[in-house]
């Protein structure tokens, strides 16, 4: 099972990168917490509600590490890339109005945990029908659910078990069609959502991929960086239903359903 080895081999790299640089994290949250969010408080004028919304999200020490990961741990950088992010943050996510129904994301159950004991999302493609914001705002919302979850879930972790630090998403490619608008959305959340939660998708599962979609990702993988194109994998029915086995699965959630005829 090459998919597997090769998943194996990078979620034993980043827990051993956690655990080696783990009180350096907790100790850059704290410096976040105590200088820098004073700082973007006053300078962005934030009311008390923003400012706990945001030392929420400092409090996250697997978002923060993910960001400290990407710059090498490099504490001045990490520094600067964590700041501009929660200014992005305030800035975009922030107060955002009702949040868009997805009927075609489903968070699976904590019983239900990738090879790798990771949390497992399947998001079934839809024909982009509707306004383009809306569609933008669903994947801004998919996104920080997804950080959200994590966080909680590494909250109630026992003290002797791993924090999950990332997820894997199977995403079911059958009814997506190619049209310039789908093509600018995806170009769009490479560029500018992707990089907001780095390191956080451990691999990303293409199902029912056929030549219709090749067009599409030949765009969508010249703007992917290289270790993000390493996590996104074209499995055979087979070799999918050989890593979900459906006894790993919940009731109802049988992956062999969501294979085309």
């Amino acid at each position: 099972m090459e998919i597997y080895e090769q998943l194996r081999a990078n979620c034993d790299k980043l827990l051993e990168a956690y655990h080696t640089n783990l009180e350096d994290v907790q100790k850059l949250q704290e410096t976040l917490i105590r200088d820098i969010l004073p700082s973007v408080t006053d300078e962005l004028n934030l009311t008390p509600d923003a400012t706990e919304w945001a030392k929420e999200w400092l409090s996250d020490t697997g978002s923060i590490f993910r960001i400290a990961r990407k710059n090498q741990f490099t504490k001045s950088f990490t520094l600067e890339a964590i700041r501009k992010n929660l200014v992005w943050r305030l800035d975009t996510l922030w107060q955002k109005a009702e949040p868009v129904p997805m009927t075609n994301v489903h968070y699976l159950s904590l019983d239900t945990l990738d090879p790798c004991g990771r949390p497992i999302v399947i998001v079934e493609t839809v024909p982009v029908e509707v306004d383009v914001d809306i569609v933008k705002e669903g994947i801004l919302q998919f996104f920080e659910t997804v950080r959200m979850n994590l966080y909680e879930i590494g909250k109630n972790v026992d003290r002797h078990h791993d924090v999950p630090l990332q997820c894997t998403v199977i995403l079911d490619l059958q009814h997506l069609t190619f049209q310039r608008v789908g093509l600018d959305i995806m170009t769009w959340a490479v560029r500018e959502v992707y990089p907001r939660f780095p390191g956080m998708l451990a691999a990303v599962f293409m199902i029912n991929y056929s030549w219709t979609h090749s067009g599409m990702w030949n765009v969508v993988k010249r703007v992917l960086p290289g270790p993000a194109l390493s996590r996104v994998f074209f499995p055979s029915q087979t070799e999918i239903l050989e890593l979900f086995t459906p006894a790993s699965l919940p009731k109802g959630n049988n992956l062999q359903r969501l294979f085309a005829e």
